[in-house]
């Protein structure tokens, strides 16, 4: 069984010892010896950050610590940690502590609060216990729904995934605009156009179909090719609970599931999977589809 946790903190060790050198999501994915979109999606679910904004976090902390610590120009140190640019320094450090370099430089005593290094601990998974998954060949099919951009970087998408399904939910007229549903129980949420660069991805509310005849303007047509997945069931919970179920499957297919099997993330896309399973408020499941290589 490989160890997940180790690899991926050999990862943010090196990160820490090469700060002031490019650092590339490639490099960074071949020593934890993954696929580069694996690494992504592991770093993310064990650190809870995309590892370019962890990086970016990081080299923002080492710069504010020059900047109290040293005499460097502020435009040397943008450069020395990793930075293009004096301006692009400047909006990062502003983003990130509310000041510009030269106000922290100014700022006495320092009260500001530095992304410190990661280090990972083996919490338990929550909302177990969890099934072996199903693998599965599911042939090309076509989703209409509509369409979320958002990003993981500093957790913004489960705020923003949240909210659209509640918008979804709460107007009938958006769910019997989706003409031509293959399985009309069934909704889809689907993750999908993936930028392990910057975290950002697009999630999709919507239905299989059989054709996207009649469909209104707003609603986004995607088609999805052969593709082997494994299917993850959620435990049975009451509604209270569903949401742990949830989050405590995604942690266990992460942390569990893929360290003891032969199989990568094969990026693309996940798709969550509501079918009638999900309405009955004593006992929610639903299924997690993730694309395997």
């Amino acid at each position: 069984m490989m160890d997940y946790g180790k690899s991926i903190q050999d990862t943010i060790n090196y990160i820490e010892e090469h700060l002031e050198e490019p650092l590339t999501l490639p490099v960074l994915a071949n020593i934890a010896c993954f696929s580069p979109f694996h690494y992504h999606r592991v770093f993310l679910m064990l650190v809870g950050h995309p590892v370019m904004e962890y990086i970016r976090k990081r080299r923002l902390a080492h710069g504010a610590e020059l900047l109290v610590h040293s005499r460097q120009k502020i435009v040397d140190i943008a450069f020395s940690c990793g930075f293009a640019s004096h301006e692009s320094f400047n909006r990062a450090f502003k983003k990130q502590f509310n000041v510009t370099p030269t106000q922290f430089r100014r700022a006495r005593p320092h009260t500001f609060t530095l992304p410190q290094k990661a280090t990972l601990t083996n919490q338990p998974i929550i909302g177990g216990p969890f099934m072996q998954p199903k693998i599965m060949v599911k042939p090309a099919f076509s989703v209409l729904g509509y369409e979320l951009k958002t990003t993981s970087e500093d957790g913004r998408n489960l705020k923003d995934i949240p909210l659209f399904w509640q918008d979804y939910l709460r107007d009938p007229q958006m769910r019997k605009a989706i003409p031509n549903k293959k399985h009309p129980s069934v909704e889809l949420g689907i993750c999908t156009n993936f930028n392990p660069e910057n975290g950002t991805f697009s999630y999709l509310i919507g239905s299989e179909v059989t054709t996207a005849e009649n469909a209104p303007s707003d609603l986004v047509l995607m088609h999805i090719p052969e593709t082997r997945f494994a299917v993850f069931t959620t435990p049975s919970v009451p509604d209270d609970e569903f949401s742990n179920s949830i989050q405590g499957t995604w942690q266990y297919v992460f942390k569990e599931w893929f360290p003891s099997s032969d199989y990568e993330h094969a990026g693309c896309l996940e798709i969550e999977w509501y079918d009638e399973r999900s309405a009955n408020p004593d006992s929610l499941q639903m299924d997690i589809l993730i694309p395997i290589k």
